[in-house]
């Protein structure tokens, strides 16, 4: 008989198979944050540049070319790495200022996992 609370529920919260579960959750995510990160750095980054007149005509870029492509998946991975680099966390002044947020994001993963 299925749990009625769905599959993960079965699943101990701090058990390996939590975890198993969690680790590829954070790296999907943090590829997806990575990924639209760039496309909004490229994006208002080349309006900001077009507005103060500091990009050239022939170097505007439009979304969909292959160009904007590939800049936004050189950007997207540099953060990629950055975040796997770092283990998925903040630099220590960052991590102080944004600890209010830290443990918000800890509370909802929490619920996340239990549901």
């Amino acid at each position: 008989m299925r749990d009625p609370r769905g599959p993960s529920s079965s699943v101990p919260l701090f058990s390996e198979a939590g975890n198993s579960v969690r680790v590829p959750q954070r790296v999907i995510g943090a590829l997806h944050c990575s990924l639209r990160g760039a496309q909004l750095l490229v994006k208002h980054g080349q309006e900001a540049a077009n507005r103060a007149n500091l990009l050239p005509q022939h170097l505007k870029l439009a979304e969909g070319s292959p160009t904007f492509t590939a800049v936004v998946g050189a950007v997207a991975a540099v953060g990629f790495i950055n975040q796997v680099a770092t283990s998925f966390s903040l630099p220590a002044p960052l991590a102080l200022f944004l600890l209010p947020l830290s443990l918000v994001e800890w509370t909802l993963t929490l619920f996340v996992g239990w549901v």
